[in-house]
């Protein structure tokens, strides 16, 4: 069973004027984002592999890809702020 490491990291960024409110969960060596809408639906987000080992994001359950890419690039911009 997958290790469940706690340590809430919350940070909000903003989309199509909204503040989106975004909290990463650590499992096992996996990230996830779960993003909050101010409506109160969530979406859940990760980093995967293609079959020719290039990085993207998706969306958990899969279906929203466009959007999951999106928001991926907004974390990214996030914590490359934070260097």
């Amino acid at each position: 069973m997958p290790e469940l490491k706690v340590k809430p990291e919350i940070f909000d960024i903003e989309l199509a004027d909204l503040q989106v409110r975004v909290e990463r969960i650590d499992i096992d060596k996996q990230v996830i984002f779960k993003v909050n809408w101010p409506d109160g639906k969530t979406l859940c987000i990760a980093r995967a592999k293609s079959y020719t080992n290039e990085l993207f994001w998706t969306s958990i359950p899969e279906g929203n890809p466009d959007l999951a890419e999106q928001i991926g690039l907004l974390i990214e911009q996030h914590y490359r702020a934070l260097i």
